[in-house]
This record gives C-alpha cells, sequence and structure tokens, in this order.
C-alpha cells in the first residue's frame, strides 16, 4: 500500500529487486492520488480496508507480506484490525511497516487534547483553526483544503508544527481528507509484525507510539531507524527497503 505521495514509480527499484529475487509484487496506488478534488468522506477508511480483500482474494496471495508506506500504512493497519482471519491465512509473514508516523501527536498532547479540538474543529473552519495555532505557513494549503476539510488533516498541521516541519508533513499528508483516526489504537494483532524504516531525518516524525502499540501487543519483530532516510526512504534507500522486505518474507 503507497502512500499518498508516492506512486508505483517510486517503488520501482524497490519492487523491481524484489521480482528480481523472484517475489511476485501487488502494487497498490491509493484512489485520488496527488493532487485530488475528491470530496471529504469521498475515500472512506472501511472501503479501501475492502479493496485490500479484494485485491489480495483475486491475485489468490498465499505466503505473503502485507508493506505499508505513510498513509498506505494506515489503511494496512485498519485492515488487519478489520480482517484478522483474512489476514493471517493471506499474509502469514505479517506487516512491514514504513515511515508511518501515527502516534505522534498522540504520544505529544494526549487523548483528552485531541477530544477537544474535535468539537473546537466542529464549529470552527479550518483557516481559523490555523490561524488561532499560528500556523502561518499553513494558511495557503487549508484554503486549498477548503472549509470541510477532515479533522485528520488539522492534527496533521498540528504535528508539522510541533516538530518545525510544516511544508513537508502537510504536502505528504493533509490531502487526505478522510473521517479516520490516524493514531489507532492497536489491540493483540495476530500477525508477526515488522515496524521498520523511520528515519534520524529531523524533518520526518519518528512513529514512538506506534512502535509502542505494537510492542504491547506482542506482535513487533523489529523496529529500525535508517539516518538521513526521510519520507522518500523507497527512493532513497531501495537496497535497505528491499532487503528488510526479503528478510521478514524468509522468516
Amino acid at each position: 500500500m503507497h502512500d499518498a505521495r508516492l506512486r508505483v514509480e517510486t517503488w520501482s527499484a524497490v519492487w523491481s529487486l524484489l521480482r528480481e529475487d523472484g517475489h511476485r509484487i501487488l502494487a497498490a496506488d491509493l484512489p485520488g492520488h496527488g493532487a485530488s478534488d475528491l470530496t471529504p468522506g469521498s475515500l472512506e477508511m472501511d472501503s479501501l480496508c475492502d479493496d485490500v480483500v479484494r485485491v489480495l482474494d483475486f491475485f489468490d496471495v498465499q505466503n505473503g507480506i502485507l508493506v505499508g508506506h505513510g498513509v498506505g500504512g494506515f489503511i494496512a493497519i485498519q485492515y488487519m484490525l478489520n480482517y484478522p482471519k483474512h489476514a493471517r491465512w493471506r499474509l502469514p509473514h505479517g506487516f512491514v511497516c514504513i515511515a508511518c508516523s501515527a502516534g505522534n501527536l498522540q504520544e505529544t498532547v494526549g487523548h483528552e487534547t485531541l477530544r477537544q479540538l474535535s468539537k473546537l474543529f466542529n464549529v470552527v473552519r479550518l483557516p481559523e483553526m490555523v490561524a488561532y495555532f499560528d500556523m502561518s505557513g499553513e494558511v495557503s494549503i487549508s484554503k486549498r483544503l477548503g472549509t470541510n476539510a477532515s479533522f485528520a488533516a488539522v492534527r496533521v498541521a498540528l504535528e508539522a508544527s510541533r516538530v518545525a516541519a510544516s511544508e513537508w508533513a502537510v504536502r505528504n499528508l493533509s490531502d487526505m481528507q478522510w473521517h479516520f483516526d490516524l493514531h489507532p489504537q492497536i489491540p493483540a494483532l495476530e500477525l508477526p509484525s515488522a515496524l521498520l524504516l523511520s528515519s534520524h531525518d529531523e524533518r520526518v516524525p519518528r512513529p514512538l507510539a506506534l512502535r509502542d502499540s505494537f510492542q504491547a501487543s506482542g506482535s513487533l519483530r523489529a523496529f529500525k531507524l535508517l539516518e538521513d532516510a526521510g519520507h522518500f526512504i523507497p527512493l532513497t534507500r531501495a537496497g535497505e527497503v528491499a532487503q528488510i522486505v526479503a528478510t521478514a518474507l524468509s522468516q
């Protein structure tokens, strides 16, 4: 499952390396890719999870592994939560989660603050929210999102401000106008899971809360940080990504 901004072309080096080793690749770009004009709610989380089921069944995937990058990682996680038996059957090698920052805002401000912000967003337009939190860099972006952007966009903007990385974070995530929790509380997934390839690049949030959630569930196989990799890991460090996926498949 590719990220919102990274199409199959960005992953082509990784997939080519794995195909050379004899692996079959099913690469899924997200609907509404890039500069999408889709309205809020048109890309629902559950329908995307259903698409994962249909793709795996259509291609009769067996002995597989699920790779999720960025927003694609959120979808992959939700698929495993929605369809645990299906995931165990089709994907016995588990899950590789790449540069997925779920949980960072949650671990910083806590659930109660998020609840209050959610209530506030019900009555305040996104541009006003941005102005309130003094995120001048997001004003033009908030206008592009419009007045009905999902609360997920606000969370991303807040997190971007916190890590002094507003331009990077919003460019990669805020177009996803979906109504779902970017910070899932993960119960005990029955898949062996590999939470991999975060970065020491200061512009990329580290998914520590997501790591801790997997660890608490007993499903964390490995957590790795790469130096100066950034969010474009599949493009800049293709060999390492391919090796990590191949290693997970061999276990």
